[in-house]
């Protein structure tokens, strides 16, 4: 026959209070371990802002030199933020690909950096890209020829769909439109009429 073995009432308050209090160490050690793991997790990138600064086409002219027919795309920002804005000399300015849209970046692009935007004002500024005769296979003295140049002109915007600014400080993306097709008729229009 088994005894009814009865614990002291002193013993059953000792080991609720030890289970009460192990429990609540645990619960407290899960909830600040999630806190720290949620606090140093790596966090996602806002999204490029595209509607900060807007850039629309003015202008594309064309100059030629010993070794080298320079592009010049001419485009007017405008903020349209409350807030002054300065493009950071760590933008990169990249060419959009007509076949897939993609962005590429190109050693010889210049663009006047640093430039000083007011809040709701626009700003023109100049892009320029250099083509190499030697890379092509042509000529200055050929590319005197206006048709020739034309030509030239044609085939190398083809290979150009605009251009992209992107500033990692403002997380701020600058979509410059391709809007030569139209200039480069209109040029081939003005040069067949002299």
């Amino acid at each position: 026959m088994k005894e009814n073995a009865t614990m002291p009432l002193w013993k059953k308050v000792l080991l609720r209070t030890v289970g009460l209090g192990a429990g609540f160490a645990l619960t407290l050690s899960a909830v600040i371990g999630l806190w720290l793991w949620w606090g140093t997790r790596p966090k996602p990138e806002p999204p490029w802002n595209t509607n900060a600064i807007k850039a629309t086409w003015t202008d594309l002219s064309l100059s030629t030199q010993s070794e080298k027919c320079y592009f010049n795309f001419r485009y007017s920002l405008e903020n349209t933020t409350d807030r002054d804005y300065t493009i950071p000399h760590d933008a990169r300015l990249m060419v959009r690909r007509p076949k897939d849209m993609s962005f590429q970046e190109n050693s010889d692009l210049n663009w006047e950096q640093g430039g000083f935007v007011p809040s709701r004002q626009k700003l023109n500024i100049q892009i320029r890209i250099p083509f190499n005769y030697s890379d092509y296979n042509i000529s200055k003295e050929k590319l005197d020829n206006l048709k020739e140049l034309s030509k030239f002109a044609d085939r190398r915007l083809s290979e150009i769909d605009g251009f992209a600014l992107f500033d990692p400080v403002n997380r701020f993306r600058v979509d410059f439109p391709n809007g030569w097709p139209d200039s480069i008729k209109r040029v081939q229009e003005e040069q067949s009429s002299n």
